[in-house]
């Protein structure tokens, strides 16, 4: 799956989150680290999401049991699996 770009968020819980308007997935970034990539989301939902004045309990209610998804590897994961092999993550681009 190819990264998505994301944007900030003003939220305690949630660091940032990203739409991708053709495969209608949305992908957040939880303060915990963890990524998640929603599927299917529609775009109005999007929006409503956007402008939610909490924006973790809007994902609680509205998203994390209604729509399919996939965790994602965080960056971190990805730098620490890497050194573990002697790789760093440049080298692979």
């Amino acid at each position: 799956m190819a990264t998505m770009r994301r944007q900030r968020l003003n939220s305690t819980s949630i660091r940032s989150a990203g739409y991708d308007e053709f495969s209608q997935d949305l992908e957040v970034e939880f303060a915990n680290g963890k990524i998640y990539r929603y599927h299917d989301v529609p775009y109005e939902l999007y929006v409503s999401f956007k402008r939610a004045s909490s924006k973790g309990r809007f994902i609680n209610w509205r998203i994390k049991n209604t729509f399919p998804y996939t965790e994602m590897e965080n960056r971190n994961d990805v730098n620490r699996r890497y050194r573990a092999t002697g790789i760093n993550e440049e080298s692979r681009r």
